[in-house]
């Protein structure tokens, strides 16, 4: 896994979000992502800009292998830590990867779906490469939201890591 999240290391855009998992409150969402091999862990710091005021938002949280995927701990100050399980269905490490969560909520089950992109754009190429990524779990693909990430100005997230 260490070498997964060395692979997975720096900048990467949310091209896509499936539309149960969007509330239009951030755009220009960024991930970075610091790999941590004495840990084999990551510590990914995730900017975009609030929907809600004229300001950045900055959340870092903590990638760890599982079975599946990753499980990523987002520390929220009003809620303590929170743990989400990702799996991965499709992984370039120079241009996409596809995240898919399935949780039992109540008598449910909710499931959420994400394309990050090492490029602002993905391009009309994403859409049979989110395809064929989601049929060969025998998924569906869930109704997807596209982020406009052409007018972010990146360059004022201030990102860094020791």
């Amino acid at each position: 896994m260490i070498t997964f999240f060395l692979q997975m290391a720096g900048a990467w855009y949310e091209a896509e979000r499936s539309t149960n998992n969007y509330d239009g409150m951030d755009e220009c969402t960024r991930f970075v992502w610091y790999p941590q091999p004495q840990n084999n862990s990551a510590i990914l710091i995730y900017n975009a800009v609030s929907g809600l005021y004229d300001m950045t938002s900055k959340t870092i949280s903590v990638a760890d292998p599982t079975n599946e995927g990753i499980a990523i701990t987002y520390h929220v100050p009003t809620l303590g830590n929170v743990v989400r399980n990702r799996v991965f269905l499709d992984v370039n490490y120079d241009d996409h990867v596809i995240f898919y969560t399935c949780e039992e909520i109540g008598g449910g089950h909710y499931e959420t779906a994400w394309v990050h992109s090492r490029n602002r754009t993905t391009g009309p190429r994403m859409e049979a490469i989110l395809k064929d990524a989601f049929a060969r779990y025998n998924l569906n693909v869930p109704v997807m939201h596209t982020q406009d990430n052409s007018a972010c100005n990146y360059d004022s997230y201030d990102v860094t890591c020791a």
